[in-house]
């Protein structure tokens, strides 16, 4: 399913997946629900991490 998504999209999918479990639909809810956070939100997140 990530393949239809943009390079990058992908790659924080893939990586979503690796949290124990979290599958690649899960993970693909993560990331496009990080995609409608406000830039400070998911800004905050990457420094977090």
């Amino acid at each position: 399913m990530s393949s239809a998504f943009p390079p990058a999209l992908s790659r924080l999918i893939k990586n979503l997946e690796r949290l124990p479990g979290v599958g690649e639909k899960t993970a693909t809810r993560f990331a496009l629900q990080i995609l409608r956070w406000p830039r400070a939100q998911a800004q905050e997140l990457v420094r977090s991490v």
